[in-house]
């Protein structure tokens, strides 16, 4: 299961803003304008387990029109991942 999810293609939300060379296993997944990545990242500080949702169909309407293919939902979850590696990385 850990190499199918090191493998994964859809980089666009955990992995996104990690520093260059994180490595990440994770599974994604979307239903319409709902979206979530779940996974691994490994640190040299240790590594954590992750998993973010985001439900856009409960979003404003004028939220849930502007996520167009998911684009805001996407930047959402890999700006929260980054602050949560961020956070985790912090002495």
């Amino acid at each position: 299961m850990l190499k199918i999810m090191k493998a994964c293609q859809t980089n666009t939300r955990i992995p996104k803003l990690l520093p260059l060379g994180t490595p990440v296993a994770h599974k994604t997944g979307t239903l319409d304008k709902l979206m979530v990545d779940g996974g691994i990242v490994y640190t040299p500080k240790g590594d954590y387990i992750l998993c973010l949702f985001y439900n856009g169909p409960l979003a404003s309407r004028e939220d849930y029109d502007k996520n167009y293919l998911g684009r805001d939902g996407e930047q959402y979850l890999a700006e929260l991942s980054r602050e949560i590696y961020d956070a985790y990385m912090e002495d």
